[in-house]
């Protein structure tokens, strides 16, 4: 079959690990798991209380999460509840964020990493394991935005940096957590015209 001749990207045992899927707090979501549960009589059986029995993803973590898109996710991440590391290679801005969490009630941590670096990557993987004993989604959106420079006269250490971070960053990443993730976790890596 069709299906069958795809080439395999990943070993089998982690191949289900990078997917494509929707947000489990999309209404499709919430109706499906409503509808697996036999709810006890008496029960409420309201979005909140899906949310309170079905917390989804529990324990992710966010790179690039000091700025932007990624601290905008942390923050959703936290608002539905979930244990969230928040990396970035500004540790400062990293723990303004968790700060700013950690207020609003929620849980987080932050956590200097340069993904470009592979210790880097397996160290703030281990942290997040170890702070929240499991890794449930992982959201790779750490990017350096030099990509709009000159083909002939821009200088190659920027070519290098925006290769280091926006491309190998993402497969250190990748290779780092998918060993740990946990069955039927996500990965999601940011994309831009940078791609291009």
């Amino acid at each position: 079959s069709a299906r069958a001749a795809q080439p395999k990207l990943l070993p089998a045992h982690s191949s289900s690990a990078i997917t494509t899927c929707r947000p489990w707090h999309s209404a499709t979501m919430r109706a499906r798991w409503k509808r697996s549960i036999a709810w006890p009589a008496g029960s409420v059986s309201s979005t909140a209380a899906v949310r309170t029995l079905f917390r989804w993803p529990a324990a992710p973590f966010v790179t690039g999460a000091g700025s932007g898109i990624g601290r905008a996710t942390a923050r959703r991440f936290a608002a539905e509840g979930a244990r969230v590391c928040i990396a970035d290679l500004r540790l400062e801005a990293a723990q303004g964020v968790a700060a700013e969490i950690d207020a609003a009630g929620g849980t987080a941590f932050a956590c200097q990493a340069d993904v470009a670096d592979a210790q880097d990557n397996q160290r703030m993987v281990e942290q997040a394991v170890a702070r929240h004993g499991a890794l449930h989604a992982v959201f790779l959106n750490a990017g350096h935005g030099g990509w709009a420079m000159d083909a002939l006269d821009g200088e190659l250490a920027e070519l290098e940096q925006v290769l280091s971070v926006n491309l190998r960053g993402c497969l250190l990443g990748i290779r780092s957590a998918v060993r740990v993730l946990e069955p039927g976790g996500a990965i999601v890596v940011t994309a831009s015209a940078g791609g291009l």
